[in-house]
């Protein structure tokens, strides 16, 4: 008997489309070379990761993450994107989307 690792696709929800659209458009536009869902994973401690939602390389050539949320972000995913933001030499942007549209900041290091 063998084991077998099963992987499932990981799917966006509607805020996260909705951002890849947003994405897409700065692509096109030369803004920004690729992105790709959740395809880094960041060890931030002990049995402790964050996977940022958008893995972004800029015009530049820059690496950067965007955490993409609706109107409500709980408490663990702002302290994830923090101390990550703290821990490595990229660029971390938390979008945020609402009736108003999107609210795109950067998280900067203390």
């Amino acid at each position: 008997m063998s084991a077998r690792a099963v992987i499932a696709a990981v799917e966006m929800n509607k805020t996260e489309e909705k951002y890849a659209w947003v994405l897409q458009g700065r692509k096109h536009s030369g803004e920004i070379q690729r992105y790709e869902f959740e395809k880094i994973t960041l060890k931030i401690g002990d049995d402790c990761r964050y996977t940022p939602d958008f893995f972004v390389v800029n015009a530049l050539g820059e690496v950067e993450f965007h955490e993409v949320k609706g109107t409500f972000i709980r408490d663990d995913a702002q302290v994830k994107i923090k101390v990550a933001a703290e821990m490595f030499p990229f660029r971390f942007f938390l979008a945020k989307y609402d009736r108003n549209g999107w609210d795109v900041k950067e998280i900067r290091r203390a």
